[in-house]
C-alpha cells in the first residue's frame, strides 16, 4: 500500500514537472520567434498600414513582429512602447545584448537633439529596426552605433527587453 501511494505520488510529479518542460519550451520559442520574425522581415515593410509616418513608425513596427510572435497591441510611439514592456508581465528588463531582445530609447527621455528608436537585437551587434526613410526594416545599427547616436548624441537611457521565460 505504501509503494502504491508513493508511486502515485512520483507519477504526479513527473507529470508536473513534463507540464513545466511544456511551458518552458513553449516560451523559449516564443522568445526564439521574436527573433525570427524580425529576421525574416528584413528588407520589407512590416507596417504596411502605416498609422504613423515611416519617419515615426519605429515603434508600431517592433510592435507588429511582436504582435507575430505572441500576440501584442499595435503601439505607435517609443516612450508608451516603453511605459507598456516595463508593465506587461510577460517582459523582462534585461542588461545583455541577445538576440530577440527590444532595444529602445524612448523619444521624451533624452536631450531633446533627436527622436528616440527601437529595435530588436540580432545576431552579433546588429540591431533591427524600421528605416525612417522608407519604413523598411533592416540592419539599420549595431550596439557601437546605437549607442553612438541614441546615448552619446541625443541623451537617451538604452533599455532592454526580453521576453520572460517562467514556469
Amino acid at each position: 500500500m505504501k509503494f502504491k501511494l508513493m508511486a502515485q505520488i512520483l507519477s504526479l510529479q513527473i507529470q508536473v514537472l513534463m507540464l513545466q518542460v511544456q511551458v518552458l519550451t513553449k516560451k523559449l520559442e516564443e522568445r526564439l520567434a521574436i527573433y525570427r520574425i524580425a529576421r525574416a522581415s528584413l528588407g520589407i515593410d512590416i507596417s504596411p498600414l502605416d498609422a504613423v509616418n515611416d519617419e515615426l513608425g519605429c515603434a508600431e513596427s517592433v510592435s507588429w513582429v511582436l504582435r507575430k510572435a505572441i500576440g501584442f497591441p499595435i503601439i505607435t510611439g517609443t516612450w508608451t512602447l516603453n511605459k507598456y514592456l516595463s508593465e506587461d508581465p510577460r517582459f523582462e528588463r534585461v542588461f545583455e545584448f541577445e538576440p530577440g531582445v527590444i532595444i529602445i530609447s524612448p523619444t521624451g527621455t533624452g536631450n531633446g537633439n533627436i527622436s528616440g528608436h527601437v529595435g530588436i537585437c540580432g545576431e552579433g551587434d546588429n540591431i533591427m529596426s524600421s528605416d525612417s526613410d522608407n519604413g523598411i526594416w533592416r540592419l539599420n545599427f549595431t550596439q557601437y552605433s546605437w549607442e553612438k547616436r541614441y546615448l552619446k548624441q541625443g541623451g537617451f537611457p538604452i533599455t532592454f527587453y526580453r521576453l520572460k521565460v517562467v514556469v
